[in-house]
């Protein structure tokens, strides 16, 4: 779906006598920098994909920890927001 969305964002310029640079570049230059700059990005800083099974996904999750206490919220929009949520 995003794909279709991505292709036809900017169809309206392919259209004759509706032709815009600036339209055709707003909405199709992402989709080829959008790459680029993330596989620019990955090399500079050196980074890897990790594989799915050496991720762990249970230790220091918030379900287990019942050492931390729970701090009452101060003053009254504090704990309208606290109780609101």
């Amino acid at each position: 779906m995003c794909l279709l969305i991505l292709a036809f964002n900017g169809f309206s310029v392919f259209i004759k006598g509706h032709w815009d640079t600036a339209t055709f570049i707003t909405c199709y230059m992402p989709i080829f920098l959008a790459p680029v700059i993330y596989l620019t990005a990955r090399w500079w800083k050196g980074a890897r994909l990790i594989d799915t099974m050496a991720m762990d996904f249970y230790s220091g999750s918030r379900a287990g920890d019942e050492d931390e206490e729970e701090s009452k919220p101060q003053g009254a929009i504090a704990r309208f927001w606290d109780w609101l949520m």
